[in-house]
């Protein structure tokens, strides 16, 4: 009886998921043929930022479009300095390097500003132009500019270009369902359509999930022991995006612990790990400054710094420092737009730096627990507890957590509870956002962004309990 009612679940849920995938698909492609401004702002940032890395570096994206488009934009009065993330007027802002391009470049780059932009109301751009700049490495900036310097930019084209983010989830769910069968894979194509920090916006993108199935590839060919091309697989993912790194950190701990303690055959496969890893890494690095120049590597470091201490201040993004920055402020005040919202964010940052001793001591108390279960589970794949160092230690933009679809696979091969956890309970924690936010986790309301921010910490802390009891039954 149990197995026919498993059956009939495992059946129904399939269908489901079907229903959920074709629908996400036709709204996707409805949107991007009816609305012309539909991932206008993304693409305009990844597109223009990653091709004009050279030219614009990565401070100088706002002046210069606003050079470009400078008869047509000349009621915009505020965007965002680069260097410093304060909205300003734009007479404050750096002014653009036209020297760097030459005449040809400058007019592609006019052209193509005035192509993307031209697909949205000037208010629109109003607020695009307060957004944070390019943020991607010189290598994925590298890479897409092979794409866009073989496909040119046109009506017949964009449809294609920007789109190309809906095949890498596929592509994804492909490698999950080879790996661990039709269900899992499904179930990893479903939550990539319903994951809320994504919701409706994977497609009208440009390249900016190519970093999923790569890391996907990485956990199978951990899981086949396959140490080496693992290392290659994850190298590239943080090539492109960065924070895949923490997925690393894992395996250097387990290989510290297995290298003080003397265990050469238990070291083995960390340090064939490592060792592609970081050569990947050093490949990359050589790709982005051979593209980008030498000094892009530098710029894209300072970007990143400047990035990573203010959104921990901002609403919407996820980690533990973010929600610390919630609790400790009592401003709760909504916004409508990122120009709004600054000062808010600029008031929980202050918050966190203030309580910066209360934040290291509550992390190292979080991290504490990880490292005692990284310790004992020498029989799990240790790069599943890159969620967790992701998640304790630094603040990322609701779009790289779609890496929670990925879960039910991660933790497919683990014992019964936590299998069963990753799978319904994320599943749970996408339908519970889904009715808190149906048009999308970017908006700027504190009430519900704290309850999201609630909610995600006691998932990791739920999941973290499982693993801990987990690990302590197969030492046993």
């Amino acid at each position: 009886m149990k197995a026919i009612f498993q059956y009939y679940l495992k059946s129904v849920s399939i269908a489901v998921f079907f229903i959920i995938i074709f629908y996400s698909l036709f709204s996707q492609i409805y949107q991007v043929i009816k609305v012309q401004s539909h991932g206008a702002w993304g693409i305009y940032h990844y597109y223009i930022g990653g091709k004009y890395l050279k030219e614009l570096g990565y401070f100088d994206l706002y002046s210069c479009s606003l050079e470009a488009n400078k008869d047509s934009w000349k009621s915009i009065k505020k965007a965002r300095d680069l260097k410093t993330y304060k909205i300003v007027p734009i007479n404050k802002l750096s002014k653009c390097p036209v020297n760097n391009f030459s005449k040809e470049r400058w007019n592609e780059f006019s052209k193509d500003v005035s192509f993307i932009t031209s697909r949205a109301p000037l208010q629109y751009w109003e607020n695009a132009l307060t957004d944070k700049g390019f943020n991607a490495t010189p290598f994925w900036a590298a890479l897409s500019a092979v794409v866009s310097d073989i496909i040119s930019l046109n009506s017949a084209t964009y449809l294609f270009l920007f789109n190309l983010d809906i095949l890498f989830i596929v592509v994804t769910s492909l490698v999950v369902w080879r790996s661990a069968g039709k269900f899992v894979g499904l179930t990893t194509l479903t939550l990539s359509f319903l994951y809320f920090g994504a919701l409706n916006i994977i497609g009208g993108n440009f390249l900016q999930y190519g970093w999923l199935p790569l890391l996907a590839g990485s956990f199978v060919l951990w899981n086949k022991k396959s140490f080496g091309k693992s290392g290659v697989m994850l190298g590239l993912a943080t090539g492109l995006q960065a924070f895949p790194v923490f997925f690393a950190l894992p395996v250097l701990f387990n290989f510290i612990f297995s290298a003080i303690n003397k265990r050469n055959k238990e070291a083995k496969p960390y340090f064939i790990f490592l060792k592609t890893f970081i050569v990947i890494l050093l490949f990359c690095f050589l790709i982005g400054g051979i593209y980008g120049r030498v000094y892009s590597w530098t710029q894209w470091s300072e970007k990143i710094t400047i990035q990573k201490n203010y959104i921990n201040g901002e609403i919407f993004d996820i980690g533990f420092p973010n929600l610390i920055g919630s609790v400790l402020t009592n401003h709760n005040s909504n916004s409508e737009t990122y120009s709004e919202d600054y000062i808010h964010t600029v008031r929980r940052v202050k918050a966190i730096e203030k309580n910066a001793i209360l934040l290291y001591l509550t992390t190292v108390f979080l991290l504490i627990p990880v490292f005692g279960t990284i310790y004992r589970s020498k029989k799990i794949n240790p790069m599943i507890f890159g969620y967790f160092f992701i998640y304790i230690t630094t603040t990322l933009s609701p779009y790289y957590y779609l890496t929670l679809a990925l879960l039910p696979f991660v933790f497919w091969n683990n014992s019964r509870y936590v299998k069963r956890f990753a799978l319904w309970g994320t599943l749970g924690l996408f339908l519970i956002h889904l009715l808190l936010f149906p048009r999308g986790y970017v908006v700027f309301d504190y009430q519900r962004h704290l309850l999201s921010e609630v909610l995600i910490f006691y998932f990791f802390f739920i999941l973290l309990i499982l693993l801990s009891l987990e690990t302590k039954k197969l030492r046993i």
